[in-house]
């Protein structure tokens, strides 16, 4: 038999009240519900009665914001709260949970399963901030895991805590470093009276302005490693500052990888500037154009990782906070302990347990490993974008040929456009058992990316709020590895499908377009690479794109077959040859995806 819950709902709002009942009656929870639509109501029952859970608006007709949460926490601490709140008012509610509500939730925006899940958690929450207790040397234990350095420096000098990582990075043993004046020690001597200045500044209160800070230690070895340090200042029961807790993370490697970086980043303009090929600097435009052009699909879709990353840190800042407090609390006893008898000493220790306690230590330990998790599978996610992207570039064999997988290329270069095609086209693709072809991918995968791309922007011109198609078929001949791509577009009309390959001619409205794509297309099939570039067109219908690439590299031979059937061979953009052929052999049912 369910154990029956009692539910108090505190909402002013009669349709959302009665919403919150319909939901719990829905729900697999056996409770009994209570309602009121007033702070002073709810104190009342919360006198005489206990409740499992109180699902609080904090915007009453008696009591607004914060004060309505605080005042009902007072009345029964042990109640598990839930804040319900408007559009608009998720900031309030995150402060509330900061400040001991188990949980918020978004009115209009969650269901039966979602409040069932909320009332759960936050019933089993409550259960353990109510036992979270830590001892001394389980807090340090766990600070000694973290990954940055910890260090508490008593009147903003002597050192008087430090964690493993300190310790680890500096040389020493604890032991060797507890007592020893901070500055004068493990502070290389031309920073020294920076330092020195910033500590006292922090131990007079300003702490504002050196809350981060950027400075060098000294190691055993006498090596220098740079920190980036945040400092908080510890206060004591009479309100006066009595330390300074430092965590610090070493920087020097990301700093030289930035200098390098920025130097290497140097060169490359400079290389830039001197590029006196004009013809080559348009081509590197087209392909950075088409870059850009996907930029903001590729941030959409790492969007999502990298938001909940964020949140991730944002937790383990909150986190780090606790941490400090109590790390300062066991620094007080400890200075205390040869001027208190046992009994003080008891009952200071059992103080300490409570703050442990009540700060929740030991859930955020467990919770600690839960959110390094999911961020770590934030990042794979964000890699794996990343890497899309890196073999669709192949940006370290910019230059380079070597063995190519034309059905790979294609799969990878559908991953990077995938955010610019998926509002516009079903794609299915056809891949054939086909040789690998030597070529520079880079440049195949930029020929794949111009011609889909110019397809789904001519879809979108025709259907407008329709999906079209595009079909992607690859097949092998004696001489070719072949891909043929297939759109059920506008198609070209006969008066333009001979200037498409035209520099600078393009049908795109002004700013849509550079009129290069076509252009480097047919420069990279044609010219660097000895295939064939062909098309077909069916005004109404669509168009069908070609591309032959030799399965045997071609050092030095002319082109001259110019496709069978129907289909046209695209000549050089400077060439008088024919680009366009009759649209006979494009049948209506080729341009339709049928996979």
């Amino acid at each position: 038999m369910k154990e029956m819950l009692t539910i108090l709902i505190v909402e002013d709002d009669l349709v959302d009240r009665t919403q919150l009942e319909r939901l719990i009656h829905r729900s697999t929870l056996s409770a009994k519900v209570t309602t009121t639509e007033y702070l002073d109501g709810a104190l009342g029952l919360l006198k005489n009665n206990r409740f499992d859970v109180v699902l609080l608006d904090l915007n009453l007709p008696d009591s607004n914001g914060m004060d309505t949460l605080i005042t009902l926490s007072k009345q029964q601490p042990g109640a598990s709260v839930i804040v319900t709140t408007g559009h608009g008012d998720e900031e309030l509610a995150l402060k509330a949970v900061a400040s001991g509500a188990q949980d918020y939730l978004t009115k209009g925006e969650f269901d039966t399963l979602t409040l069932t899940k909320s009332i759960h958690y936050s019933i089993e929450r409550k259960k353990v901030e109510e036992t979270l207790r830590q001892e001394r040397n389980k807090a340090k234990k766990y600070l000694d895991i973290a990954g940055v350095i910890l260090v508490v420096l008593a009147d903003g000098k002597t050192l008087t805590m430090i964690n493993n990582k300190g310790c680890e990075i500096l040389g020493y043993s604890e032991n060797e470093l507890l007592g020893k004046d901070w500055c004068e020690n493990f502070v290389p001597e031309k920073n020294r009276e920076e330092v020195k200045i910033m500590f006292n500044s922090l131990m007079a209160g300003d702490t504002e302005k050196y809350e981060y800070h950027e400075n060098p230690v000294l190691t055993k070895d006498g090596q220098e490693r740079l920190i980036a340090w945040h400092n908080v200042t510890l206060w004591n029961d009479t309100k006066k500052i009595y330390a300074i807790l430092s965590s610090g993370e070493d920087i020097t490697e990301r700093k030289k990888a930035e200098d390098t970086l920025r130097k290497t980043y140097q060169e490359l303009e400079k290389a830039h500037s001197d590029m006196k090929n004009v013809q080559a600097q348009l081509v590197q435009n087209e392909k950075l154009a088409s870059i850009g052009q996907l930029a903001a699909g590729v941030a959409h879709e790492m969007n999502t990782p990298v938001g909940f990353v964020a949140s991730n840190f944002e937790t383990l800042e909150k986190y780090m906070v606790k941490f400090r407090t109590l790390l300062g609390m066991y620094a007080k006893l400890a200075a205390e302990i040869p001027n208190i008898d046992i009994q003080q000493l008891m009952v200071r220790s059992e103080e300490l347990k409570k703050a442990s306690k009540d700060m929740k230590i030991d859930f955020i330990l467990e919770d600690i490993d839960a959110l390094f998790k999911e961020s770590k599978e934030g990042l794979s996610r964000v890699t794996t974008i990343v890497q899309n992207l890196r073999d669709f570039s192949r940006i370290d064999q910019a230059e380079a040929r070597d063995e190519y997988d034309i059905n790979q290329g294609i799969t990878v270069t559908l991953n990077v456009a995938r955010n610019e095609l998926k509002y516009n086209v079903n794609v299915t693709t056809e891949y054939s058992d086909v040789p690998h072809v030597v070529c520079n991918a880079s440049q195949i995968n930029q020929v794949f990316l111009n011609i889909l791309i110019n397809g789904a922007q001519a879809i979108a011109s025709k259907y407008k709020d329709l999906k079209g198609n595009i079909k992607i078929k690859t097949y092998s001949t004696d001489k070719h590895v072949v891909c043929e791509i297939i759109d059920d577009g506008p198609g070209i009309p006969p008066g333009v499908i001979n200037k498409i390959f035209d520099p600078f001619f393009t049908t795109k409205p002004v700013g849509k377009g550079t009129g290069l794509g076509l252009t480097v297309s047919y420069d990279i099939i044609v010219n660097k690479h000895k295939g064939e570039l062909l098309v077909d067109s069916i005004v109404g219908e669509g168009t069908r794109f070609m591309i032959k690439l030799p399965i045997k590299p071609v050092i030095q031979e002319k082109i001259n077959d110019k496709g069978t059937g129907t289909s046209v061979e695209a000549s050089s953009p400077a060439g008088d040859e024919e680009k366009q052929g009759s649209a006979e052999g494009l049948e209506p049912s080729e341009l339709i995806s049928q996979k």
